[in-house]
């Protein structure tokens, strides 16, 4: 009995066998398929935006050859057919002359049309002939999330256009603050190298979410992008104006923690503890004072009696 059921089941067994394994081939099928399919879709996403990205070489004034800094290269994005271009203000920063050179080879003087150290973003115009009609699309950044590809385009060292590969690896501030304030950037593994500075963070839609800015020195795969969300505001600004209007009060200060003020037996409130007021500001105008007394809590340095 038992053998005749054997005998019976094996068939069973071998049909279950050739089952799983066209499932498994099956599988196998479709994942390459899903890689060819995100392969052509990255290369189309570099046909569309390449066009519409630029080299930049800013010749700078000789007071500041005689520093010992060299001529400053980056990339840029083509915003209009009116020939307007965004781009890092770095990159243009203290320039004499713009260069600018086209996907085509075509080679460009730029004017700059105004700049915003504070968000390291500055507008160039150039004259572009009728027959060029590339131009990037704008997403939008408050959009993204952690995860997400990415590819950035630029021209690494002044080589050539490149593309590289990358993940939303996270958001926040860059390492030091003080040179871009941003309240929040786009963190990325895609290779950002000097010559990519101003180029596009593309996400898989071909839509520039993000300006590509620096990386963190002695880091791996850790680039940063200003969102494409602050750059339109700032555009804006530099179209009418020039530069970024904002407020101004003149003072410097930090914000003192619970843990610093429980450390005083002089009363301390919560607030910001001013440590400079500028010449001249609306600060000093309305009598504000600095502090004057240098300490170290915990090893962080502080100005008290402001």
């Amino acid at each position: 009995m038992s053998r005749i059921m054997d005998s019976d089941l094996r068939p069973c067994w071998l049909v279950l066998v050739f089952f799983f394994a066209a499932c498994a081939s099956n599988g196998f099928d479709a994942s390459v398929q899903a890689k060819g399919v995100d392969q052509e879709n990255t290369t189309q996403i570099y046909k569309k935006v390449a066009p519409a990205t630029v080299f930049i070489k800013s010749v700078l004034t000789s007071d500041y050859l005689m520093s010992g800094a060299g001529n400053s290269i980056g990339s840029g994005i083509i915003l209009d057919h009116q020939g307007v271009i965004l781009t890092n203000a770095h990159v243009v920063d203290k320039a004499a002359k713009i260069l600018v050179v086209l996907h085509d080879g075509t080679q460009l003087a730029a004017a700059l049309v105004g700049s915003d150290p504070y968000t390291d973003l500055a507008l160039l115009r150039v004259d572009l002939s009728k027959n060029h009609h590339a131009t990037v699309l704008l997403g939008n950044s408050d959009r993204v999330d952690i995860g997400q590809e990415v590819v950035a385009i630029g021209h690494p060292f002044g080589l050539g256009y490149a593309l590289t590969t990358g993940v939303v690896s996270g958001f926040g501030t860059t390492p030091d603050p003080q040179s871009t304030p941003h309240e929040r950037v786009i963190q990325t593994s895609a290779a950002i190298n000097p010559g990519n500075s101003g180029g596009p963070l593309v996400d898989k839609k071909g839509e520039v979410i993000g300006i590509n800015m620096s990386i963190l020195t002695g880091g791996q795969n850790i680039g940063f992008a200003i969102p494409i969300n602050t750059a339109k505001t700032v555009v804006n600004e530099l179209r009418a104006h020039g530069r970024v209007v904002r407020p101004w009060f003149g003072i410097t200060g930090k914000f003192v923690p619970d843990h610093v003020i429980d450390l005083f037996a002089i009363p301390l409130a919560k607030g910001l503890l001013v440590a400079h007021i500028d010449e001249g500001s609306p600060a000093q105008k309305a009598g504000l004072r600095a502090g004057t007394l240098n300490v170290i809590v915990e090893g962080e340095p502080w100005v008290l009696g402001g």
